[in-house]
Formats: structure tokens, sequence, C-alpha cells
């Protein structure tokens, strides 16, 4: 049997929450310390596992703590390395525990959590260039290296940046960005996100995060995005690190959905049922309820209008406040173009309306996908409008600002997102005048 200790992150520090545990069998459980359970300020650390004493099921624990491990060919590789199965848990986190998502710590039980930041080691273009180049090679090797979770299907590693010179954390030192690199499939990909986040910026979504390319001499880009779970203090006790982590749970974790495969609709007859879920858990749990369900609204917008069809529940999440007292909706991030990929599904994540198949959302679809969140359709027009008549001229505006930035020739693949895009703007320009 495996057990580690999980500790959360505050202001002053980490305490502990409880106890990960991997049985011989393959089970696995979580339990909240005693003390943890006593302390009058403490809150569930998501909300499929709430304040109790006892173990939690198989099923719970993976449907609270999967989503913090690597995907893809980085988490496959990294599950056959440690020779431990697909559903797993405990024995990945037990050697990339330093810094996964959200402001968990994960350690040896009856140990107290070391917080040395250990000795960052500094990363120039030639490893960029190599990312660039290997991306799935150099985020294994970096993410074993660092000892760092990053979950996604995306080769992709933690960074911290200094005065320009960019670190890999050690320890227990959080990154502040994380570099991604596309894979060879699919053309562009990282210039694709950078113009679709700067679009999103321009679009009305304020708090996007702040993405740039590194132009690679003869490969494709480099993209660096700021993380939006990161707050920077710089009066922290105890010779912690003056940037702190925000915790966070993907609505994966939020609606308790422990099979992947379920993180995309799995039909047109369930995509109202999806909706109203996350809608339901956000009058729960957050917050800002109307506000969020409006957010919620103009990102599900968005991701049709700039062709997201990846749009599933794992790129939908909550974050909760630094005193983990409240919680609310999400910036929007990991947002792509995937309709201008022909050999990619056109069937969305979350679907809008009644439709998950981008190609057959129709006007009424809107309104409807307004009456599912439980917000005014006059307000939602409006938004939808206003997006819908900007997109365009957003995205090559953002090819212009990444042209001069960085030198990477964003022309052409801007103008290949709008023609894509102008057919989605028309339809949505006709839901704004609809009466709802």
């Amino acid at each position: 049997m495996e057990q580690l200790s999980v500790w959360m992150e505050r202001f002053e520090g980490f305490a502990l929450v409880g106890t990960l545990g991997f049985e011989a069998n393959g089970d696995e459980w979580f339990e909240y310390d005693d003390s943890f359970l006593r302390a009058e300020s403490s809150m569930p650390i998501y909300p499929v596992l709430p304040l109790r004493e006892g173990r939690f099921t198989s099923q719970q624990t993976r449907a609270a703590f999967a989503s913090l491990g690597p995907e893809g060919a980085v988490g496959h590789d990294i599950r056959t390395a440690l020779r431990v199965g697909r559903e797993a848990v405990t024995p990945i986190l037990a050697r990339l525990n330093h810094e996964t998502v959200g402001a968990l710590a994960f350690g040896k039980p009856g140990e107290p959590l070391d917080i040395n930041r250990g000795n960052p080691k500094t990363i120039d273009l030639a490893f960029f260039e190599e990312f660039s180049r290997n991306p799935d090679r150099v985020a294994f090797d970096t993410l074993l290296d660092s000892r760092l979770s990053l979950n996604g299907a995306v080769s992709k590693f933690g960074a911290t940046e200094h005065d320009g010179v960019w670190e890999l954390p050690q320890g227990l030192c959080p990154s502040t960005h994380i570099i991604k690199a596309g894979s060879p499939a699919f053309p562009h990909q990282m210039l694709n996100e950078a113009l679709c986040m700067r679009c999103a910026l321009a679009c009305g979504f304020d708090d996007a995060a702040e993405t740039k390319l590194v132009a690679i001499d003869g490969a494709e880009p480099v993209l660096i995005s700021k993380r939006f779970d990161r707050l920077s203090i710089s009066d922290r006790p105890n010779g912690l690190p003056p940037v702190m982590r925000l915790h966070q749970a993907d609505f994966c974790q939020v609606l308790g959905v422990s099979v992947d495969a379920l993180k995309y609709t799995p039909s047109d007859e369930m995509v109202a049922g999806y909706t109203t879920s996350v809608a339901e858990a956000i009058s729960r749990e957050s917050s800002e309820r109307y506000g969020d369900r409006s957010y919620v609204f103009d990102m599900l917008a968005f991701d049709y209008l700039i062709g997201n069809c990846d749009n599933h529940l794992k790129n939908l999440s909550l974050t909760w406040s630094f005193d983990w007292q409240s919680k609310a909706v999400s910036p929007i991030y990991d947002i792509t173009c995937t309709t201008v990929y022909e050999d990619l599904s056109r069937e969305m994540g979350m679907g809008i309306g009644r439709r998950r198949l981008i190609d057959a959302v129709q006007a009424e679809d809107f309104p409807v996908m307004a009456r599912q969140l439980g917000i005014g359709w006059r307000q939602a027009s409006d938004a939808l409008a206003e997006m819908a008549e900007s997109i365009c001229t957003a995205i090559l505006d953002a090819a212009h600002d990444l042209d001069a930035e960085s030198g990477v020739d964003a022309g052409s693949f801007a103008e290949k997102l709008v023609t894509d895009c102008r057919p989605r703007t028309e339809v949505a320009l006709r839901a704004s005048l609809l009466r709802g």
C-alpha cells in the first residue's frame, strides 16, 4: 500500500488536509485528517469531497484527483515509466508531487512538508528550440526533473520568469507561466492558440491569460502563457515564495465525472443536461452566481464563434480565493480553433442549446442556452452580437501584434481563421435579433 499526505497552501504556509491511499488491489481512497475537520475555517478541497469522517471510495477519490496528472503522450510515457495503470492517481502524484494544478501538495506520511525552494535551473533559447522540435520527450524529462504535474494532452511544462530569465522551478517554488509546444500533426497549433487567446482578450474577456510566442528558426514557435492561478504576495512569512498558488478544480472534478471520456457531451440529447448541470454547480459553489453563469454563456458563444470544439468540462473550472473562503469560474483558457483542422471532430465538447455539431447550430439555440444557464436573453444577446461583430477584426489585429512582437508570420493563418469563423458570425448575429 502507498500513502501520501495531502497539504493545502495558505498565505501563512501549508496545512495538512488528509491522506491519499493506493491499495495493492488497485483501489484508492482519500480521508480528511481529524485536525482539518476540527478547524473552524476548513472548507472541502473539492465539491465531491464534502467534509466528513471516513474514507471516500475509489470513484470519488479519482473524480477529485485524476485531473491533476498529465494526459496524452506524456501522461502515457510517465505511467509506463512508473509501471502504473491508466486510472491510478496516487503513484503519479507520489512522483510528481511538488506542484499540481491548484494549491495542493503531496508528501510522505508523518513528515513535515519541505518548503525548500531548491536550486532553479535556468533555461535558454536552445532549450526552447529543443522543446519545439521534440515536445513530448522534453516535456517528459522536464516533468520528472522538476516534479511538476500539469494536466492536459498538449506537451507543456511550468516555468518561472525573473527579470527576463526563465527558470524551471524546483522544490515547492511555484511556476508562474506554462510553456507549450504543438504537435506536428496540427500545423501552427501554438500560433492558433495565441491568436485565439489574444482575440478573446479583445472580445471582452479582460481576464484572459497573457500569451506570447517565442519564434524558433526552422520550427514551430513555442507558446508562453501566464498562469491565472497564481497570486503575487511579497510579504509572506516563514520564507515562503512571493508567489502563492490559488486552488482550482475543473468541472469534471466539480461534477464528480471520473470517466475521462465523459468530459465531452456524449450525445445531442445530453447537451441540455451538461449545460444545466454546469449552471446548477455554479449556483451551488460560486460566490458570483449570476455573473459566472453569464460568463459561461459568453465562453461557450466564443467557443462557437472561434471554432473551438475542444471545449470540454476540463477546460472549464472554478478558482478559489487565496483564503479558500470563496470561489468563482476561472478566466477563459486553452482556446484553439479546432475547425481549421479537417481531421478533428466538429462535435463540441459542450454544445450550444440542443446541438453538439458546430455546423448544425442554429440561431434559436442561443436563447435556449441562455435559459439553460438561467440568465436573461437581452443581456446575453447584446454580448453575443458584440462578439460576433468584432471577432474577425480582433483575429487580424492579434496577428499584426504577434508579427510585431515575435517576428512570427501570423497573417496568413489569421486570414484562414477569419474565413473559417465568418459563417458562424452570421448565425450568431441572426440569433442576437431573436426575442428569446
